[in-house]
């Protein structure tokens, strides 16, 4: 209720992590990246190292829901025959 939205990005093909200590810099430790399939890179910065991960896994499960193909150069079951 105290939100407001923004704006959006599509999470399709979309690579999230949690950038390393110290993060951005030392302001500003706790953010995380999206990478887009276009080489472009979003940051982000949460309030805490545990509200970081909670975003990247949330991030990172619904851009492999929404993504159809595998990324370029990823590792797909087709090459281990699952």
């Amino acid at each position: 209720s105290n939100t407001q939205l923004v704006g959006s990005i599509q999470l399709n093909h979309t690579l999230s992590n949690v950038l390393p200590p110290p993060g951005y810099n030392r302001q500003r430790p706790h953010v995380f990246a999206i990478q887009k399939p276009d080489g472009g890179v979003f940051l982000y910065q949460a309030s805490s190292a545990e509200q970081a991960n909670e975003w990247v896994a949330t991030c990172n499960y619904w851009a492999a829901r929404r993504s159809k193909e595998p990324l370029a150069g990823g590792v797909s079951n087709m090459e281990y025959g699952w």
